[in-house]
C-alpha cells in the first residue's frame, strides 16, 4: 500500500468514525420539526458534512433508535 493510499485509508475511517458519532444527534434534530423517509433523510444529512454516511449504518442506526423508543417509523406504500 502506498503512503498516499494508507493516507486516504486513515482519512476515511477518522471520516467514518467523526460521522458515527454524529449521526444520532443530527437525525434527532433533523426529525423534531418533521417527519421523513430514510432516503431523504440521507440526502439531508450532507448539510452537516454527513454526506459519505454508508447506507448500511445509516438504516441500522435508524432501526436501533426505533428499538430504543427514540423515533418511530411506519411503511408507505405510495
Amino acid at each position: 500500500m502506498t503512503d498516499e493510499n494508507k493516507e486516504k485509508e486513515s482519512l476515511n475511517a477518522v471520516t467514518d468514525a467523526w460521522s458515527k458519532n454524529w449521526l444520532v444527534p443530527v437525525l434527532l434534530l433533523m426529525l423534531r420539526q418533521w417527519s421523513s423517509y430514510g432516503y431523504e433523510l440521507m440526502e439531508k444529512m450532507a448539510a452537516f458534512g454527513l454526506s459519505t454516511m454508508n447506507a448500511g449504518t445509516f438504516y441500522r442506526t435508524l432501526r436501533q433508535m426505533e428499538k430504543d423508543g427514540m423515533v418511530s417509523s411506519r411503511w408507505d406504500t405510495s
